[in-house]
């Protein structure tokens, strides 16, 4: 896809309008609209999206563990999304938050076409679902936000991104987070800005009981 600020605000925008969990006829589609604005709102892998379980988010401190080395701030919207896929499956047993059996997530084939039919996207243009977080990636570095390559890293999980303290005797840790919290609080303002509609909550997401890993 081309590369310019316009372009990738005015991707993020599309890819957020055509995905409305709370408009969708099936909840099939309507845990996939939530899996598309999980993805805008968090900018992590799509898989590690459609595979979370549920024992990897702890909602009373708002945490998710995308990977043992990468633990993420849940704002509200992301929150939101959460409890609204839970709620649509049948299943409730599952061990995965998206899915309404028990099996592994094999491929993303089938998201991946309902984004491009969805956008309309055309076949000679190579956007994808995946960039979404390529997206988010570049605007978090350009203007306006102009995040450092550390903060940025630190919000996609890699590894030793966070060179800096805040104090010597403050652990590693609690920088990180409060990083994250930082940058993922600016970053829904940033498309709430842009004509996205975050915040936006989707409707009928009811509280339900969650066990955690998290600590």
């Amino acid at each position: 896809m081309a590369h310019s600020v316009d372009r990738w605000n005015d991707f993020m925008r599309s890819a957020w309008h055509a995905f409305d969990p709370d408009a969708e006829s099936t909840a099939e589609m309507a845990r996939f609209a939530c899996m598309v604005r999980l993805n805008i709102v968090t900018l992590q892998h799509t898989r590690e999206i459609a595979e979370i379980k549920v024992t990897a988010v702890n909602l009373e401190r708002k945490l998710w563990q995308v990977r043992p080395s990468h633990v993420l701030p849940l704002a509200p919207i992301a929150l939101a999304l959460i409890r609204k896929a839970f709620s649509l499956r049948r299943t409730r047993d599952c061990e995965w938050i998206f899915q309404d059996h028990d099996r592994r997530v094999t491929t993303l084939h089938p998201l991946c076409y309902q984004f491009r039919q969805r956008l309309q996207i055309p076949r000679d243009d190579n956007a994808r679902i995946k960039n979404i977080r390529f997206c988010g990636r570049m605007l978090l570095g350009a203007p306006p936000l102009h995040f450092s390559l550390e903060s940025i890293g630190n919000i996609l999980g890699h590894t030793d991104c966070l060179t800096y303290r805040l104090a010597p005797d403050t652990p590693p840790e609690l920088i990180e987070m409060d990083d994250k919290i930082r940058t993922l609080t600016i970053w829904e303002k940033h498309l709430y800005g842009i004509g996205a509609g975050v915040p936006s909550a989707p409707r009928s997401a009811p509280s339900t009981p969650w066990t955690s890993t998290v600590h």
